[in-house]
């Protein structure tokens, strides 16, 4: 029976390979002018399709070898190919996925402008040199309004100071207003009730806007049953000598690069995306406006409501919600919608692992409720398969290790080893090196601009290792709702 699962699983993954191929597709430009991340985009479709394609056929064949003898003769190969193909497609297909994934380009004459978006900047430190530079970038934008949202009367006159000074020549309307503590959710909700433009864009107050962001940013709308959008993202690396605070810099850089990969790809195949992030996005200001919406926004708790209201984990909700309200959401990839951010340059190691942990609690907690409480994978079943429902198993800490055991003793099996030996002469010198290469394939766009990093290769997959440890420390510890890095939050939320 399990050999006869195999087969199955082995066809449904070459027939996601054609999903991803002549699946979801996206509006484009075909006039764009090629850039460095189009050039590493045609080098790995021309090298990545034929060689996963032809592995997966090798191993159809080996487990049609095991459909047609018992299956005990064979447990340790037929667990193998199970372990290998439901660890790597994802890989495989979320690779052409991503490749093949085009922007929403802006209509000639489109339904929404800039005059039709206010921009929301929720902040505790207006006097912070990166707010300053971020509150440039949202002002050559221009959009209809901004309103920044903070607490204290010292930050609200900062914040009004600022305004003033950055925006000399009132071009853009700017409103600052003020919460009693401080509380992402409470600042973003109390601007929503002075919005009276029909799209609101959302901004962290640690980001950095390209000047066309805003133009492509809400493209996608012109497509009324979208009600959210988020775009790509990358955190700047910054030039320090070689050593641990170039380290971690590049530790917060590969974060968003997997998380740009992930969005993407799946968003390719089938339209959905686990979270989109609040870091910057657009959303119809009827969605949040909506009383329903704004009383779970508020009051979300978790474990029977035993704990919270939850703070972290804001952008988690708005997805969900969206997708249980019937909405689609879309993900803009492009120069012209990218952010820049900062990430694993303040604090230290502490900060940075800090925040690896509120990240994961905030998956544990909701990948589930996605999966099973809002039955994504019904409408979006690539997005479960790949993100949601892997998200449970995937530590590679623990799985590296098992896959290795696994097919030494696979190799045992007389009629798998000559299976396995039309591929390679070197069965496990070729598993090692396939699981290596495959951990640095959402890093490529990264590489092809800073070569100099590979040398940071070893301790990247150390890190990934040690990973394992803090999303596993996570998931015992999802009662633990505090934000850990902003200052005043916690502390504000006890009181």
């Amino acid at each position: 029976m399990l050999g006869r699962l195999t087969i199955l699983f082995l066809v449904l993954a070459t027939l996601g390979l054609f999903v991803a191929v002549a699946g979801h597709k996206t509006e484009h430009d075909a006039n764009d002018a090629p850039n460095t991340g189009d050039i590493v985009s045609t080098f790995l479709t021309s090298w990545t399709r034929p060689v996963p394609l032809f592995f997966l056929f090798r191993l159809g064949l080996i487990g049609w070898s095991i459909f047609t003898d018992s299956f005990s003769a064979h447990f340790w190969a037929s667990a193998f190919v199970w372990l290998f193909v439901f660890r790597y497609l994802r890989t495989v297909v979320n690779t052409i996925g991503y490749i093949r994934l085009k922007p929403i380009m802006p209509a000639e004459n489109p339904k929404y402008t800039n005059n039709d978006v206010t921009v929301i900047v929720p902040t505790v430190e207006p006097t912070a040199g990166t707010f300053v530079e971020c509150l440039q970038k949202i002002i050559a934008n221009i959009p209809a309004q901004i309103f920044i949202v903070t607490v204290g009367e010292d930050n609200v006159n900062a914040a009004k100071s600022l305004g003033e000074r950055l925006n000399a020549d009132n071009k853009v309307k700017i409103e600052v207003l003020s919460v009693p503590k401080p509380s992402k959710r409470e600042q973003v909700v109390a601007a929503v009730g002075h919005v009276d433009t029909e799209l609101i864009v959302s901004c962290d107050d640690t980001v950095f806007w390209p000047s066309t962001l805003i133009k492509y940013i809400i493209a996608p709308f012109e497509k009324a049953s979208v009600g959210l959008i988020g775009t790509c993202k990358r955190v700047r690396r910054n030039d320090l000598p070689f050593g641990m605070a170039s380290f971690l810099n590049l530790l917060g850089v590969f974060r968003l690069e997997r998380t740009n990969f992930d969005l993407a790809a799946t968003y390719s195949i089938d339209g959905g995306m686990s979270c989109v992030s609040g870091r910057t996005c657009a959303i119809r200001t009827s969605i949040m406006r909506d009383p329903e919406f704004q009383h779970a926004f508020l009051n979300e708790y978790i474990f029977w409501g035993r704990f919270g209201p939850l703070n972290a984990g804001d952008d988690k909700f708005v997805t969900r919600w969206l997708y249980k309200k019937g909405w689609e959401v879309a993900h803009q990839k492009c120069p012209e919608a990218q952010i820049q951010t900062i990430l694993g340059v303040v604090g230290g190691f502490d900060r940075f692992q800090n925040q690896c942990l509120r990240w994961a609690r905030t998956s544990a907690r909701d990948n589930p409720k996605m999966m099973f409480r809002d039955n994504v994978w019904i409408s979006y079943p690539w997005l479960a398969y790949s993100v949601l429902f892997t998200s449970f198993f995937n530590y590679s800490l623990f799985f590296d290790p098992l896959i290795i055991t696994i097919f030494w003793f696979a190799l045992a099996d007389v009629s798998f080893a000559s299976a396995v030996a039309t591929i390679t002469a070197r069965p496990m010198l070729a598993l090692v090196l396939w699981m290596l290469a495959a951990k640095f394939v959402r890093l490529a766009p990264h590489y092809s601009r800073h070569p100099s990093d590979l040398r940071y290769a070893p301790g990247i997959i150390l890190f990934g290792y040690w990973h394992s440890l803090i999303k596993l420390a996570a998931f015992f510890t999802q009662h633990k709702i505090e934000w850990g890095t902003r200052a005043g939050v916690d502390a504000a939320a006890k009181k």
